[in-house]
């Protein structure tokens, strides 16, 4: 049986902001968990996971970031 595993890559390259992973529960607005930016931080998470991105802070908040799929995982 063939899988696909769809991930999402965060790589902080500033320590401006955060990434924060949203509550599953659709009639929900709570957050779960943040994570600041801090140079070097590697998010690897879930696609699927509903996240979104704050900058508090004055300047810019500088990241790579992509999208990506592993087929065959066992």
């Amino acid at each position: 049986m063939q899988y696909t595993l769809y991930l999402y890559l965060v790589l902080c390259l500033s320590d401006l902001g955060e990434t924060r992973f949203l509550s599953s529960n659709y009639s929900s607005d709570k957050i779960d968990q943040i994570y600041p930016s801090k140079v070097g931080r590697m998010l690897i998470f879930p696609s699927n996971l509903f996240h979104d991105a704050l900058s508090k802070d004055f300047g810019t908040r500088r990241i790579i970031s992509s999208n990506l799929s592993i087929s065959n995982v066992c």
